[in-house]
């Protein structure tokens, strides 16, 4: 079997444990915080959750970008030389243009490596989403499968992959250009947080409207108890600047649907946290309905 690498862009919240251990490659993600630019790496060594938290409830200007198709080059170019063939996961084609960006280096690289081979896969996501997604490439490569297979099999499988959020200050969605919501009706529901749902497009729908951060968070737990596959293993908690609340929500899952979960908990990406605010939840976990192959 050919050696291969893995890359990701910054907006996979894979907890800093499992970043240590497994073998991929993280590109970083330009964004702009009142005027200033920086730059999100897994550690979040520029701009801290914390940090990033305060700005938004200070009502500063954020902007975040895409990855350059040359920084793809550059990044791929370095294992390609060694020869490594690249399995590259972006962010969600509808979310941002990292796709669009990793195909045109793709079609670069190969023209220059033409003995090497190149995969873009469009996660079709982010945050706890790219990390299932990710999780799940890298224990195939490390029980030595092949890339083409493990690109293939792990392409359709993303559609089994489901999403539910919390969002405690909606206002940071009605400014949001990037994800779409289905109606715009946030002058009546400023006052509510919100359950939000995901479909495989990213497009946003209002699961539920609530009062209280106690309410959203049994919402959240029977959710996932109704939707959660019983072949799962693994799932993703990300949470912007509220640990306990992931940590008690991870502990009610463990004990009340199934004690054997693998439950990841790590940071929101400072990417996803622009979006959905501070205090928000990102759960992401393998539904109902058709099993894996």
């Amino acid at each position: 079997m050919s050696k291969y690498k893995i890359l990701i862009d910054a907006t996979s919240d894979l907890p800093k444990h499992l970043l240590e251990s497994c073998d991929v490659e993280i590109i970083p993600i330009e964004f702009n915080v009142d005027g200033k630019r920086y730059l999100r790496f897994s550690d979040d060594r520029e701009l801290s959750s914390f940090n990033l938290n305060s700005k938004l409830l200070e009502n500063k200007e954020i902007k975040t970008s895409y990855i350059p198709a040359s920084l793809y080059v550059d990044t791929a170019a370095k294992f390609l030389k060694d020869e490594y063939d690249i399995l590259i996961v972006t962010t969600s084609s509808h979310l941002s243009a990292c796709y669009m960006s990793a195909m045109i280096a793709k079609r670069a690289l190969e023209k220059q490596f033409t003995k090497r081979n190149i995969f873009v896969l469009d996660s079709l996501g982010c945050s706890t989403k790219m990390s299932v997604i990710v999780q799940q490439l890298i224990t195939n490569k490390n029980n030595n499968m092949a890339i083409e297979k493990n690109f293939n099999i792990v392409s359709n499988t993303i559609e089994n992959i489901d999403t539910i959020a919390y969002c405690e200050m909606p206002n940071f969605l009605k400014t949001n250009d990037r994800f779409k919501l289905k109606m715009g009706f946030f002058d009546k529901i400023v006052a509510n947080k919100l359950i939000l749902t995901f479909d495989e497009n990213q497009k946003i729908s209002i699961y539920r409207k609530i009062k209280t951060r106690t309410d959203a968070l049994s919402i959240l737990f029977s959710y996932i108890k109704n939707n959660i596959s019983d072949s799962e293993t693994e799932v993703y908690i990300t949470h912007g600047g509220c640990q306990m609340d992931a940590i008690n929500l991870a502990n009610r899952i463990k004990s009340e649907i199934n004690k054997n979960l693998n439950i990841n908990i790590a940071t929101m990406s400072l990417i996803v946290n622009c979006y959905l605010g501070p205090l928000s939840l990102c759960v992401s976990f393998k539904k109902k309905g058709k099993e894996n192959g």
